[in-house]
């Protein structure tokens, strides 16, 4: 079986990219990091804290 990540909301992808990183990046990155980030969060039960800044991050990437 393969997973299926595409009918997962981006934002959602690229909120799990944060709160491992801490920034960014471009599409393809995220995309190809949410399964492993994703895991890696999975039993964190402190990973929310993680999140703090991403709204301003995800509004600056997003303003065109």
């Amino acid at each position: 079986m393969t997973e299926d990540n595409s009918s997962i909301d981006f934002k959602f992808k690229a909120r799990i990219f944060w709160m491992v990183k801490g920034y960014i990046p471009d599409d393809k990155t995220v995309e190809d990091s949410f399964p492993g980030y994703l895991k890696r969060l999975w039993w964190n039960e402190e990973a929310y804290i993680r999140e703090d800044g991403f709204e301003e991050a995800w509004q600056k990437r997003n303003v065109k």
